[in-house]
């Protein structure tokens, strides 16, 4: 589940925002980068998850659950404008 979340956000991300640099948890990164005005952080936490059909493996259906974060930093004394134009990119990809 996190890999493929982690994979269609990225892909999303560079597509719509190519100019704000983004990050996953756990990546080892300075947040934000050194030199960056604006900056997202995806964070992605497994809840729990259930088996929702019998079979064998590779057939068999899984439900998982996960808790995301998005966290955002912009510019300082930009109000809420350069917020709100980040928060409604991610708002379109998840």
């Amino acid at each position: 589940m996190r890999e493929l979340v982690a994979a269609t956000f990225d892909a999303d991300w560079r597509a719509a925002r190519p100019d704000v640099d983004f990050a996953l948890d756990n990546e080892g990164r300075t947040l934000p980068p050194v030199g960056a005005d604006s900056f997202v952080l995806l964070g992605i936490v497994p809840t729990g998850g259930r088996q929702m059909t019998q079979g064998g493996p590779g057939i068999r259906r899984v439900r998982r659950d996960g808790w995301l974060q998005v966290k955002i930093w912009s510019p300082a004394n930009t109000g809420q404008t350069g917020d709100a134009g980040l928060a409604d990119t991610v708002r379109s990809i998840l």
